[in-house]
């Protein structure tokens, strides 16, 4: 079963149906073998936005993770991702993208570093400091003054997240 765990390609049998599932076209993960706790846990909407948008349906994904984004840092910083993947993807489309990832990104790093939520300051923390660069390289001081803020909360978050060595280099 390598191919559910490891799938070859994109369109194989198990990423279908766990998109299928993510997007709401399969009316319970049991329907698909799966066992997935409630569709409210911030995780979870973040699972079914990213199903969503590998699904080609991006507004529905950001609709989804906007009506959350105020609940939780983590959806906010997905959806943040959203926006920063659609300008980057077409640069010639609007700056607002870009204004949207970066006031997100910023606001969910604050409340991050706020509530002691280290692995979320450093995601959105090197992210806020990403689009401050990308969107103005005259920003450097600025956008390597918020990366080391970043690198500091991830130092004190745990090791074993996937974040720390992305952050910290």
């Amino acid at each position: 079963h390598i191919e559910m765990v490891k799938p070859r390609r994109n369109d194989s049998l198990c990423v279908r149906r766990v998109v299928n599932l993510l997007i709401g076209e399969v009316d319970s993960a049991a329907d698909i073998g799966l066992a997935i706790p409630s569709a409210e846990h911030p995780k979870n909407v973040v699972a079914r936005a990213l199903g969503l948008e590998l699904a080609g349906q991006r507004a529905l994904a950001i609709e989804l993770l906007t009506e959350h984004k105020d609940r939780n840092a983590f959806v906010a910083g997905a959806l943040a991702g959203m926006h920063k993947r659609a300008w980057l993807s077409d640069k010639d489309s609007s700056i607002e993208l870009a204004n949207q990832a970066l006031a997100i990104y910023r606001q969910a790093f604050e409340e991050a570093l706020e509530k002691g939520n280290h692995n979320i300051a450093g995601y959105t923390g090197i992210n806020t400091a990403f689009m401050t660069l990308a969107m103005d390289n005259k920003n450097l001081k600025k956008a390597a003054s918020i990366a080391r803020k970043a690198a500091k909360a991830k130092r004190q978050a745990s090791k074993s997240d996937k974040w720390s060595t992305i952050v910290e280099g």
